[in-house]
């Protein structure tokens, strides 16, 4: 049994056309009902009507090709998510900075100057959200959170 039997059809075509077809992928389901990936290479021998071929089971080798797609993926979002999270971290660099300085200029009975306490308190915090004081790591293959080295960390994400 043969899911896709358009590209079967496509194959035979090729083939009769060519004379020859070279690692041509297809997917199968084996009677278990898991999937099969197969590379056929074949000549087709018109005058006798055959067919020599032959057929290789590549489903290892998808899964690994998937699991490569996945793994630059995950890359991509890291590498996004670590650039919004500079960004981010930025800006509050420049609030907690600024509410800093203007505390300087009030004295603590100062109602502004409360005010001013409560935005750094939220900067302060807003940036734990970026840079937690605990960084954690996210195996892609188990849903386990585990404590890390943060310049262990920093370097891998700087120099990988």
């Amino acid at each position: 049994y043969c899911p896709e039997e358009t590209k079967s059809l496509k194959f035979m075509n090729v083939l009769k056309e060519k004379g020859f077809v070279e690692n041509f992928e297809i997917q199968s389901d084996k009677k278990d009902g898991s999937g099969l990936w197969l590379s056929l290479s074949a000549k087709y021998f018109a005058e006798e009507g055959s067919i020599e071929g032959v057929i290789v089971n590549i489903t290892e080798k998808r899964k690994f090709e998937e699991e490569i797609i996945k793994a630059t993926k995950l890359e991509s979002l890291g590498i996004l998510a670590g650039g919004i999270a500079h960004d981010f971290n930025n800006s509050l660099t420049v609030i907690l900075g600024n509410a800093t300085l203007a505390k300087g200029y009030l004295t603590r009975d100062d109602e502004t100057f409360t005010l001013l306490t409560e935005i750094e308190k939220g900067a302060k915090q807003a940036r734990d959200l970026t840079f937690p004081p605990s960084p954690i790591r996210i195996s892609m293959n188990s849903s386990l959170l585990s404590p890390i080295n943060s310049a262990s960390f920093a370097s891998t994400c700087i120099f990988s």
